[in-house]
């Protein structure tokens, strides 16, 4: 893949990991989804089309749900699509600050009582 980030050509994802040290890069493509980069190994989902009301915030949400899939050991597929359901809910609503429902925010369940911010789950 060819990709041109702040001038730089870049040829592909995997010199940026190597470049950078990094085991991991999330790449968004808005509408259409989202791809991981993980050790050679890309995982790619679609995402379905919703009405965008409030970008602020998606990228965080997003984000977050990547790092919390990856550090509890989630399947990676299924945490990028996640990831996608959680910053397409973000932007359907004004604002950064928007409570995820329940089926979403209980996706990755720890073996305790409590959910993946440490909350007690209600």
């Amino acid at each position: 893949m060819l990709f041109h980030w702040s001038g730089i050509k870049v040829l592909n994802l995997a010199q940026i990991l190597s470049c950078f040290g990094l085991e991991i890069i999330a790449l968004t493509r808005d509408s259409r989804g989202a791809a991981l980069y993980v050790h050679g190994k890309e995982y790619q989902v679609q995402s379905s089309p919703v009405d965008v009301v409030d970008t602020v915030g998606a990228g965080d949400a997003f984000s977050k749900t990547v790092a919390v899939g990856v550090i509890h050991g989630a399947d990676l597929k299924y945490t990028l699509q996640v990831a996608c359901e959680v910053g397409a809910f973000v932007v359907q609503r004004q604002g950064a600050q928007v409570e995820l429902p329940d089926e979403l925010r209980g996706t990755f369940l720890l073996p305790s009582s409590q959910n993946i911010i440490g909350k007690e789950k209600t």
